[in-house]
Order: structure tokens, then C-alpha cells, then sequence
């Protein structure tokens, strides 16, 4: 849609990054709509994790343009090239600061739809060694006033094939929920080094994310916790109501995940209200429901029924005797 330069603000001898919308994007008058609300939206998301837009405004050559503070660095895409693939504890760090963004970005009813690694940035700031920053809001979704209808171009699936959920692929109503399965996607990938679906074209990558059950992410990174690979699955859920509810549902979770996973203990992951049924053995991708615990002795013990359930035995075996006594002698 456009590119995106490094440019110095004359009035303050500030760095900044410009992005400018292609010659060829610029005759259509849609295009043109839908990037002035890239810039307003993008405008009114001010918080850490969220790169800053500047100023919007059309240069002398005629091209559009964005300018947005400039970010020391790389972005997630780049960082993993040279990795293949990230630890869980950066996994997790990573994480809890994109939902953190997120989570912003829904109570200003903005959706992002585009969430990916190469609109990741990673700043390596003074405050996390991998400092995040979510751009890119070019082709977010913005709720109207009533909370129910959106400004969007009509007919037109955006984002990017690797980590769309269903729901978007299938050209339905959104929420923020199908962010997080963007989020899912991209942790996935930071754990296995892959999305979770691949195809030959954007089509057939579609279809799969609507159809095809997520690979198991136990199999494919054996050193990622338990726990981690089920809030990935429950991300990943098929159907929006099957996945967390909020972004900030999930930050809570990552940061709980992370802080015990740093000390050893793991007690937490039954009664945490915010992290709902998630099992460290089995789990659905779906549900997500647990399994029972059954000690040795248990599994071994003979229990004797519930004195209801006795009755109930009994009262049928006389019935079918005295049956079989009137079939016999009349």
C-alpha cells in the first residue's frame, strides 16, 4: 500500500518515519478514504506499545503521506529470520506486550485485522530488551459511534493469509477477538518457526484456517511449557467464543504464565479466574476442558455404589425374575 522512510523534522530536528502511499494508490478515491482513516485512527492510539502517529498530509509531488516517531530497531519478521525460533520466555515477554497494545486499541473500538510479525517492532528499549511496538493500523476496522457498524470498504477481505482468523476470511462481522486469533498465529510461529497453516496460494491458506484443526504445538516445540501451548490453542479456537474474551484477558494470563514459570510453580493454572479451564496434560483446542486427575490407588481402589444406584439394581433384577417366573409356570 505505501512505503515507509526515515526522514528529520525540520522544525525540531526530530527523527521520524514517513510512510507515503504508492503514485498508482492515489487516483483512487477509496484508497485515499481508507488511508485519511488509517491516520486518524492510528492518531488517537497513544500508549507505549503502540507506534505514534505524528501528522498526516500530502507532499509537494502530490503523494499522500504519514509520519510516525521513528523506532531504533527491527521488526519481529526480521528478528525471527535471523533466530528461526524464540524461546518460551521471549514467546511469553512478546506476548504480554502486544495484547497489552491490543487491549488499547479494542476499548478505542479500533481493530487492527493486520496483526503480523512485520508489524511487530522491536525497539530493544531501556524498559524490556525487546521493547514492542504495534504498527500499521492501515487497514484496522473502526466501529462507529453505535458499537455495531463499521467503515471499511465492502466486499474487501484484508489481511494477511498466515495469520487471519476464520471469521475474517470468511468476510463476517468482526470483533476483537479475531485480533487475538492473529496473536495466536504469530505465537505459534515465534514457538515452531512456521504459521500454523501453509498452501500454495492465499486461498487455499484461508480455507484451512476456517477448516483444518491447528497442528499440535507439543509436537512441533517440545521445549514450549504446557501451559503456553494451551493459551495458544484457546487463542487459535475456531470460534471466536471459544477463545479469551478480551486482549487484556490474555496479557493477564501471559503474565502470570511468565512469572511462574520463573519461580517453578505452576499451582496457579486451576484457580486463576482469568485463565479459565486450562488442563498442563490435556486439553481441547476447542474447549480447552480439563481432565480429571486420578491418583494410582484410585485407579485401582473398587468403590461400592452409591446405595441409590443398589436399589435401583436390585428393584430391576426382581422385576425381570418375577417376569421370567410368570413366562415359565403360567
Amino acid at each position: 500500500m505505501g512505503t515507509i522512510s526515515e526522514a528529520t523534522e525540520l522544525a525540531t530536528g526530530t527523527r521520524v518515519a514517513v510512510k507515503t502511499l504508492h503514485a498508482h494508490l492515489s487516483e483512487e478515491e477509496s484508497i485515499l478514504a481508507r488511508f485519511a482513516r488509517e491516520a486518524r485512527a492510528a492518531s488517537r492510539l497513544k500508549h507505549p506499545r503502540i507506534t505514534q502517529v505524528l501528522g498526516h498530509g500530502v507532499l509537494e509531488d502530490g503523494h499522500h503521506f504519514i509520519s510516525m516517531e521513528f523506532v531504533e530497531g527491527c521488526n519481529l519478521e526480521e528478528y525471527l529470520a535471523n533466530r528461526k525460533t524464540l524461546n518460551p520466555t521471549e514467546v511469553i515477554q512478546i506476548g504480554i506486550q502486544i495484547a497489552e497494545a491490543l487491549h488499547f486499541a479494542h476499548e478505542e473500538s479500533v481493530i487492527h485485522r493486520d496483526l503480523k510479525p512485520a508489524n511487530i517492532l522491536l525497539g530493544g528499549g531501556t524498559t524490556h530488551p525487546l521493547d514492542v511496538r504495534v504498527c500499521d493500523f492501515g487497514i484496522a476496522k473502526i466501529l462507529n459511534s453505535d458499537g455495531k457498524t463499521f467503515q471499511t470498504m465492502a466486499g474487501v477481505v484484508c489481511g494477511t493469509p498466515d495469520y487471519i482468523s476464520p471469521e475474517q476470511a470468511m468476510g463476517r462481522t468482526l470483533d476483537g477477538r479475531s485480533d487475538l486469533y492473529s496473536l495466536g498465529a504469530l505465537l505459534f510461529e515465534l514457538l515452531v518457526g512456521s504459521a500454523p497453516f501453509t498452501g500454495k496460494n492465499a486461498v487455499e491458506v484461508m480455507e484451512r484456517h476456517i477448516h483444518d484443526a491447528v497442528p499440535d504445538l507439543n509436537t512441533l516445540a517440545p521445549n514450549c511449557p504446557p501451559l503456553l501451548s494451551a493459551v495458544v490453542a484457546r487463542l487459535l479456537s475456531k470460534k471466536p467464543q471459544d477463545r479469551f474474551s478480551s486482549a487484556s484477558q490474555v496479557s493477564a494470563v501471559l503474565k502470570t504464565l511468565g512469572a511462574e514459570s520463573a519461580t517453578g510453580e505452576q499451582s496457579w493454572a486451576q484457580t486463576d479466574p482469568a485463565f479459565g479451564h486450562l488442563e498442563t496434560a490435556e486439553y481441547s483446542t476447542t474447549t480447552l476442558i480439563p481432565t480429571p486427575e486420578v491418583t494410582p490407588s484410585e485407579a485401582t481402589e473398587k468403590k461400592p455404589l452409591p446405595l441409590p444406584v443398589m436399589m435401583g439394581i436390585v428393584s430391576v433384577a426382581t422385576a425381570a425374575l418375577y417376569g421370567l417366573a410368570l413366562l415359565l409356570f403360567g
